[in-house]
């Protein structure tokens, strides 16, 4: 059961209990003699409340481990969202470091393709 729902079933349970019930019949065995008269037909109507008067605070303290547990789901809850937010920015933060060095890198490889070619104007112009 989530634990929200476990909250609402404690308070319920220290809230009065309300119940109501129906019936109807007829009193002969006979079924056409039972539509012909009336006074065959019964109905009945009963209604129930029913209230804890004395748990020794058991209701009590089902409630209030219900929220505890509930805080403590909510929590955890935080917690994960956080740590998710921090692979992410994690993830992130080594992306950009890589496109760093990868432009390093990059410009690394044009410098030395500048020398060589410099290089190699100069070698051909020697002989």
């Amino acid at each position: 059961m989530p634990r929200m729902a476990q909250v609402g079933v404690a308070v319920a349970a220290m809230l009065p209990q309300f119940s109501v019930t129906g019936d109807a019949g007829a009193t002969r065995m006979s079924l056409p003699w039972m539509f012909r008269h009336r006074r065959a037909r019964f109905w009945s109507i009963v209604g129930g409340v029913s209230q804890p008067i004395f748990e020794g605070g058991t209701l009590l303290h089902k409630k209030r481990a219900a929220s505890a547990a509930l805080k403590q789901a909510a929590a955890q809850y935080q917690s994960t969202v956080i740590a998710a937010y921090q692979n992410v920015a994690d993830a992130l933060h080594a992306s950009l470091s890589d496109a760093d060095t990868l432009a390093a890198d990059v410009e690394a490889e044009n410098s030395a393709r500048s020398a060589y070619e410099l290089t190699r104007g100069r070698w051909r112009s020697a002989t």
